[in-house]
């Protein structure tokens, strides 16, 4: 009976530990839910932007951007990023992944490397780094602000947590 609840217990638990180990799938890209079989938290999220000073930005302009935990405990187990003008759910823009970070692109409906992702994280990281750069035939006055759902870990995640707003100028 014992090895029957063991082999039950681990059924349960390798979904949630495999769920995405190596990056999101295509699929969350719509709505940024991962596939972890779980509820996303409903409390206010321990992560922040950081952020160029700079809120105007042209058209193939790129600037860094970081994600991070608020305190030492609030690591990073996986995310998936995006850039999305307001009222659309169509990730705009590319992202690139820079050296020394667990990241890697993906590509959501239309356009190229316009999400990123997690590669395969040993263990768990405060914060990771990226660049983003503005889609070309992004128009004067048009906004935009990141999308970031992070994973602390395979069951607790917090789903779109919005950054401060850019304009196009």
């Amino acid at each position: 009976m014992a090895f029957r609840c063991i082999i039950f217990a681990v059924a349960i638990a390798l979904p949630a530990a495999w769920a995405n180990s190596a990056g999101a799938p295509v699929v969350a890209c719509d709505d940024l839910v991962p596939q972890h079989h779980v509820d996303p938290q409903t409390s206010p999220a321990p992560y922040s932007y950081v952020l160029p000073q700079k809120r105007t930005v042209a058209p193939g302009e790129s600037f860094q951007v970081t994600v991070k935990g608020n305190s030492k405990t609030d690591t990073i187990k996986g995310f998936l990023v995006q850039a999305r003008t307001a009222g659309d759910s169509q990730s705009v823009g590319t992202f690139t992944s820079l050296p020394g970070q667990t990241t890697q692109t993906l590509t959501c409906g239309k356009g190229q490397s316009n999400a990123l992702t997690h590669t395969k994280i040993e263990k768990n990281v405060e914060a990771i780094t990226f660049k983003y750069t503005v889609p070309q035939n992004a128009q004067k006055g048009q906004q935009f602000n990141f999308l970031c759902t992070v994973a602390r870990d395979g069951y607790v995640f917090w789903v779109r947590i919005p950054s401060e707003k850019f304009t196009v100028g």
